[in-house]
């Protein structure tokens, strides 16, 4: 019978690892979210950067059509992507301030 404390210590102590398993599950997918982000944005750039460098609309004409579209379309990427990560950056904060037990304010 005196083992029955001992359960409720050990589940308790297994309770309290298990949230912070979760909280770092949760930080690491918002990190590999911001990761993606950055890349994307990186690669977006590089790519139109590229177009730019190479003449690739004057050197292929059929294309040129294509590529303005593309251009247009990675800019607009861009801008959702900056919107993503940024946001999991905020919130990547906020959850780490509140786990501190810090006030935002």
């Amino acid at each position: 019978m005196s083992y029955c404390y001992h359960i409720l210590i050990l589940m308790f102590l297994v309770s309290q690892h298990l949230l912070f398993i979760h909280y770092s599950s949760d930080i690491f997918v918002l990190s590999l979210v911001d990761l993606c982000s950055l890349t994307n944005i990186i690669f977006y750039l590089v790519s139109i950067l590229f177009i730019k460098y190479y003449n690739l609309s004057d050197r292929y004409p059929i294309m040129s059509r294509f590529l303005s579209y593309f251009e247009y379309n990675s800019l607009f990427w861009i801008i959702v992507e900056f919107i993503i990560g940024y946001s999991s950056l905020v919130a990547v904060l906020i959850f780490s301030l509140l786990y501190l037990g810090k006030t935002l304010f």
